[in-house]
C-alpha cells in the first residue's frame, strides 16, 4: 500500500514539473501609479496634512537669569527686599541660561508682519522669581533664601529657509496661549506659510473623532493620527488625545477631520 501511494505521489510531482516554462515580467509605470498607502486613506487627506505641516513651524526658546543667595542665618524678608538692590545682600551670584523646545502656528505673514500662535509656558518667563524659605507662600514677612532675575530670552524660530527671532506680544497663562509677532524689512521677510486650512470648532468635537497634531517633538517635524476624549475640565475648553507627546510639541496645531469629507479644520492647540 506505501509503495503504491509512493508511486502515485512520484508520477504528480512529475506532471507537475513537466512542460514548458513562461516568463511573465509585470510592466509597473512609477509615473502614474501610487507606490505606497497612506495611513489617511486618501491622498486628498494626506495633501491636507501636507497643508497643515507647511503652517506650523519649530522654535527654540533661551533665557537667563541671574539668581542672588541671601545668608541662610540672616534671611530678608520680602518686604526688606522690596526696594533693594539684590547685589547688597546677596552673598553669592549665579547665572543660569535654559532653553527649551516648542512649536507654533503661523497666523499671518503679510505687510511686513509676521503672527505666531504657540504655548504660554514654551515663550513666557516671570520676570522676577522668589525663592521662599517657607512653603505658604510670598507673604510680605515671609523669608527670602534667594532671587532669580531675568536677564534675557530669545524666541528663534527654526525655519525652512532660515533662523528668525520673534517677540512676546501678548501670553494668556490661563489658556496656556502666546501670540509672537515681528515686524521685516522689504527685503528681510521670512517665507512662512499662514495657516490656510479653515478654522473648525473645537465644541463640536465629539468622543472618536479623528484628529491629526502636527508638532516638533524633540526637535523633529511630526505628525500623529489620535482619537478624541471629551475633557471634564471646567471653565477651560479642552479636549484630550490618546497619543504620546514628547517635550517641544507644545504649541503645535490639532486638525479635525469632516465628517462630510471636506477635509480637515483647525480646532486647537497642543498644551
Amino acid at each position: 500500500m506505501f509503495f503504491i501511494l509512493l508511486s502515485v505521489l512520484i508520477t504528480v510531482v512529475l506532471l507537475s514539473c513537466s512542460g514548458s516554462e513562461k516568463m511573465v515580467e509585470e510592466q509597473i509605470d512609477y509615473d502614474t501609479q501610487t507606490r505606497y498607502m497612506s495611513a489617511t486613506g486618501s491622498d486628498f487627506m494626506r495633501d491636507e496634512i501636507k497643508k497643515g505641516l507647511e503652517s506650523v513651524q519649530r522654535l527654540h526658546v533661551t533665557i537667563s537669569y541671574t539668581t542672588f543667595q541671601f545668608d541662610l542665618d540672616d534671611l530678608p524678608t520680602h518686604t526688606e527686599l522690596s526696594d533693594t538692590d539684590f547685589s547688597i545682600r546677596s552673598v553669592q551670584t549665579s547665572v543660569e541660561h535654559q532653553s527649551r523646545a516648542g512649536s507654533a502656528l503661523v497666523l499671518s505673514n503679510r505687510r511686513g508682519k509676521s503672527v505666531l500662535l504657540t504655548a504660554a509656558h514654551t515663550v513666557s518667563f516671570p520676570d522676577t522669581v522668589w525663592h521662599f524659605a517657607e512653603e505658604s507662600g510670598p507673604e510680605p514677612e515671609h523669608r527670602v533664601e534667594a532671587v532669580s532675575v531675568k536677564e534675557s530670552v530669545s524666541r528663534i524660530l527654526i525655519g525652512p529657509h532660515g533662523v528668525y527671532e520673534f517677540e512676546l506680544a501678548i501670553d494668556d497663562p490661563n489658556r496656556d496661549l502666546a501670540l509672537l509677532t515681528q515686524t521685516w524689512e522689504a527685503d528681510n521677510r521670512p517665507r512662512l506659510a499662514p495657516l490656510s486650512l479653515s478654522t473648525g470648532s473645537s465644541g463640536s468635537l465629539e468622543w472618536t473623532d479623528r484628529v491629526y497634531a502636527i508638532g516638533y517633538p524633540l526637535g523633529t517635524e511630526m505628525v500623529t493620527q489620535s482619537m478624541i476624549s471629551k475633557s471634564g475640565h471646567t471653565g477651560r475648553r479642552s479636549i484630550v488625545l490618546d497619543a504620546s507627546f514628547n517635550r517641544g510639541f507644545s504649541g503645535g496645531a490639532v486638525f479635525a477631520v469632516r465628517g462630510d469629507g471636506a477635509g480637515m479644520e483647525w480646532v486647537g492647540m497642543v498644551s
